[in-house]
């Protein structure tokens, strides 16, 4: 016998990933969990990097049955010519179920790059924010806003709609949530800074040329849409789950770069011109998908 039925309101076990969608799991006893999983490519806001960033993400969390959890995971690059590790991720948050409908909390992450990092996004340096969770019956709405750090800051906020269907077996447990979500955000992550030096004989410096990068309309804004079906599959203490995500940029984000020319310390020229990419004038659809095992351990 199974029963197929649409569960209520969860407390949330956030694991940052940036990419994919948020794990959901009923949290009724203090536990650590351990995984590893594959990410196909490195998707931000709809947006790709030029080159395909696959990784593998081991990863630790401690969950409390009180609702605190914190989580750590590691990044490793796996190109065919180019396999190290990235970036590690680490994450501190508290949600709270304030009954069987509504659920509330306090998200931070830190993120912490490798000096070579291939992410595209890698000035982002950290976030805080906070989620919000309603339990609808046939739906559920989850609300999450966010404050991005690095040199500036950005604003960001998720919405979530997503339906859980669960099939209970003997010893086990299937489930598969579709969903579909909107991401807006301001867009300074885009902004950077560049120098590149020549030196003359002896180490005398001869010019230095700063190249700086700046977003036409940083105005907050709907940059993707994405639908996806999280699937799992839960056995003892060990669930496999896969999270399929296909995600539509939308406006396109326009940059101008600024080109300044010193001599000795002084500015000889300076030209501006459109820098946007190729891929964000001529926005596509990306597919991707993250899959893979956890083992919870009850302590």
């Amino acid at each position: 016998m199974f029963n197929i039925f649409n569960s209520h309101a969860q407390v949330v076990e956030y694991r940052v990933l940036n990419v994919s969608k948020i794990e959901n799991d009923t949290v009724k006893k203090t536990h650590l969990k351990f995984s590893t999983s594959y990410l196909n490519n490195y998707i931000f806001n709809g947006r790709k990097d030029s080159i395909t960033t696959p990784y593998f993400i081991p990863a630790i969390g401690y969950f409390n049955k009180n609702g605190f959890n914190a989580n750590l995971s590691g990044y490793i690059l796996n190109l065919s010519n180019n396999k190290k590790f990235d970036f590690l991720s680490l994450d501190v948050n508290y949600f709270h179920e304030f009954n069987d409908r509504f659920s509330a909390g306090l998200i931070t992450n830190k993120t912490f790059y490798n000096n070579n990092s291939s992410g595209f996004n890698n000035n982002i340096k950290g976030l805080v924010g906070t989620n919000a969770q309603y339990d609808l019956d046939y739906f559920t709405i989850y609300v999450e806003a966010e404050v991005l750090f690095f040199q500036k800051k950005d604003y960001s906020l998720n919405i979530d709609i997503s339906r859980d269907f669960e099939i209970e077996l003997k010893n086990s447990k299937l489930k598969i949530e579709p969903a579909f979500d909107l991401n807006f955000c301001t867009q300074h992550y885009f902004e950077y800074n560049s120098t590149i030096k020549r030196q003359g004989k002896k180490n005398i410096l001869k010019s230095t040329t700063d190249i700086t990068t700046a977003v036409n309309n940083d105005k907050f804004k709907l940059l993707d849409y994405e639908f996806s079906i999280p699937i799992s599959f839960e056995t003892h203490n060990f669930t496999f789950f896969a999270t399929p995500i296909f995600a539509i940029p939308t406006n396109t984000i326009k940059t101008t770069d600024t080109k300044t020319l010193y001599l000795n310390g002084v500015a000889k020229s300076t030209t501006s011109y459109d820098s946007t990419s190729k891929d964000e004038i001529d926005l596509k659809p990306n597919f991707f998908i993250e899959f893979g095992v956890f083992y919870k351990f009850n302590l």
